[in-house]
């Protein structure tokens, strides 16, 4: 007897939406509809980190008893997570202007997962960008970010796998490279919020938003 599928329409189930009612006869246990706009595909994406990173902020800050161990156990997926949305915001401003399949390829190639980079390329490539004084601050930060994570993996994975060479060309071995290497007190309204006041940017300008950015703390008014 066939298996049933679920008919998956979307990236992922609409709240107050039911998946569609499956084919009882198909030999498809599930379908998974390709995207073709991939520019807004990306952004979807980052939206749903932006809003998992400050689901985990908000949870953080506004316990009723708060415990500093929440903090030490959920900062790397945060910081992750608010990275990603970063990331993604500013690929998918890539993909608006980039719309050849080999320009995207190389843009993704050579940009690899480098913040600062991204940003770079994309404002030689795209014809209008935010005010001068946000796209001056997210270059900045941006910059400061990159030289702690520049491959994404900081906050994913809080060390280096390396390759040491050895003395002869085919000898060597891996070992591991620690990314933080001393105690570090984290202000997490502080951090939370220069993530989301750059997402802030990120999304106006995708969306061609004229209003500005205000730069609010997570724990004063949410987003």
């Amino acid at each position: 007897m066939e298996a049933p599928y679920i008919l998956i329409s979307t990236i992922s189930p609409e709240k107050g939406k039911k998946l569609d009612a499956f084919d009882k006869h198909s030999k498809y246990v599930v379908k998974v509809f390709a995207p073709t706009d991939f520019s807004k595909t990306l952004f979807e994406y980052a939206e749903y980190f932006f809003e998992a990173a400050h689901k985990i902020t908000e949870f953080i800050l506004y316990a009723e008893h708060p415990d500093i161990g929440k903090l030490d156990t959920y900062f790397f997926s945060i910081a992750f997570l608010y990275r990603h949305c970063i990331e993604l915001g500013l690929k998918a401003i890539g993909f608006q202007s980039i719309q050849d399949k080999d320009g995207r390829k190389s843009f993704v190639k050579d940009t690899r997962h480098n913040l600062s980079v991204i940003l770079s390329v994309i404002e030689e490539k795209v014809s209008s960008t935010r005010p001068e004084e946000e796209m001056e601050w997210l270059r900045k930060y941006l910059a400061d970010l990159s030289q702690k994570d520049r491959e994404s993996d900081s906050f994913r994975y809080p060390f280096h796998i390396v390759w040491e060479p050895g003395d002869w060309e085919y000898e060597g071995k891996f070992s591991i490279k620690k990314i933080f290497d001393e105690q570090t007190n984290i202000d997490l309204v502080k951090f939370a919020n220069k993530f989301e006041a750059a997402y802030e940017i990120i999304s106006k300008w995708y969306n061609l938003s004229e209003s500005r950015v205000i730069m609010v703390s997570v724990a004063d008014n949410g987003h």
